[in-house]
């Protein structure tokens, strides 16, 4: 008869059948049965416990030293890559470049100056715009004749006063050579509100014709302008272009051919986009 049925028995049992006779059973007997088999229970839970801990930890040990090795592998593909791209930006031709630099400088100039420069424009603002020129235009940049951004920034001034309001608008901005220098085109539109002060400075020979200036004053003179700026190797502005048409914006603006003729004469204001001021002007 198993043994492990006596150890269930009740202790209360004074007796067991075994082989068909009545056998006498003593209860510490049962007990130390009882106790002795719970022992060796318990002693294998704690070795499979045991063993099972050890697996664990190898396990994750050989999952650790895997990822070690997977981020050194991928840390030398990085630099191998990085190594790649600098060759690349020595050895692809320049026709398949994307010359993102250079877009983004022209569509960063005219986010900033969209409502132009003024010494009235906030601290903040003109700091921004200022550091924008100095960081992104070489001194020696050629625009409108002149050379470095000090003439910029007349022409600046000069435009956000002679008009009672000033707004440039970009409407497309594209690579239109890359050799010897980059060179980026924008098309966009200059949308300036006529005030007295543009007729006297603009429209000198029309102060007689005061049917004339009071139907420009407070109109909006739309002009459209074409900006481009040439690159040098190290992405600076060495060269500002700026063309407007002037026939279309003021046909536009007057709707008549001899309003248009008698306007554009003697108009202060060159196809570069130059306002012809007098000095003190140039200085606000």
């Amino acid at each position: 008869m198993d043994i492990n049925l006596l150890v269930e028995l009740p202790a209360s049992a004074a007796h067991h059948v075994l082989g068909g006779n009545v056998i006498p059973i003593n209860d510490n007997v049962v007990h130390t049965a009882s106790r002795s088999l719970k022992a060796k229970t318990d002693q294998r839970r704690r070795t499979r416990g045991s063993t099972y801990q050890r697996e664990y930890r190898a396990k994750q040990k050989t999952i650790n030293t895997q990822r070690v090795d997977t981020i050194a592998a991928l840390q030398l593909e990085i630099a191998r890559l990085e190594g790649r791209i600098e060759l690349l930006h020595t050895v692809v031709p320049a026709s398949i470049r994307t010359f993102q630099p250079e877009t983004s400088i022209m569509a960063e100039y005219f986010r900033l100056y969209e409502q132009g420069y003024t010494s009235k424009t906030a601290a903040c603002v003109r700091a921004t715009q200022q550091a924008f020129l100095t960081s992104t235009m070489r001194e020696d940049m050629v625009f409108m004749d002149d050379v470095g951004v000090e003439k910029l920034i007349a022409q600046w001034n000069v435009y956000t006063t002679v008009f009672d309001s000033f707004n440039m608008e970009i409407r497309s901005i594209r690579v239109v050579a890359f050799s010897p220098d980059v060179v980026v085109h924008a098309d966009a539109m200059l949308h300036l509100r006529i005030s007295r002060l543009t007729i006297e400075t603009l429209f000198r020979h029309l102060l007689g014709d005061e049917p004339l200036t009071q139907r420009l004053i407070g109109q909006s003179l739309e002009l459209p302008l074409q900006i481009c700026f040439a690159f040098d190797s190290d992405t600076k502005v060495v060269r500002y272009d700026t063309h407007v048409n002037i026939v279309l914006g003021l046909s536009n603006l007057l709707g008549s051919f001899e309003d248009t003729v008698t306007a554009l004469k003697h108009f202060q204001m060159r196809e570069n986009a130059e306002i012809v001021v007098e000095e003190n002007m140039m200085q606000l």
